[in-house]
């Protein structure tokens, strides 16, 4: 159901392939800063951080474009950027438990689910998971 999830942002920009590539771009941007994020605070260290995003960019992104020309967004951004974007809240949930970053976690999940269901159901899985196991 992501169309939904852009629909008002595409009804801002306009419609077309140069608004759609463009959204979708920023999601990916979103993504992978999501990433780095959680990397540059897990590890405490910005280089290592940045060296973790390469190898996530190169080895998910880039190589399979080189080498199979993947040319349409069936991963990036629709099945990664729940998966990502839930990194950081869940560190943040780990670090220090509250009923408020609990409740973001699950309505996260449940976006991720509507967002995509394969990789969405994931996300709700281990939300739910983790909040049990707290």
């Amino acid at each position: 159901m992501y169309p939904h999830f852009i629909e008002p942002v595409l009804r801002l920009v306009g419609p077309g392939v140069f608004s759609f590539t463009l959204v979708m771009a920023l999601l990916n941007c979103l993504a992978f800063a999501s990433i780095y994020r959680f990397l540059a605070r897990e590890t405490a260290d910005e280089l290592l951080a940045f060296l973790g995003l390469a190898t996530v960019l190169f080895f998910g992104y880039v190589a399979s474009r080189v080498w199979l020309h993947d040319l349409f967004l069936q991963y990036h951004p629709l099945r990664m950027l729940f998966p990502a974007l839930s990194l950081p809240v869940v560190r943040a949930f780990a670090h220090g438990p509250t009923p408020r970053r609990g409740a973001l976690l699950s309505a996260l999940g449940a976006a991720a689910f509507l967002w995509n269901p394969d990789s969405g159901a994931i996300v709700l899985a281990s939300a739910f998971l983790l909040l049990v196991y707290d």
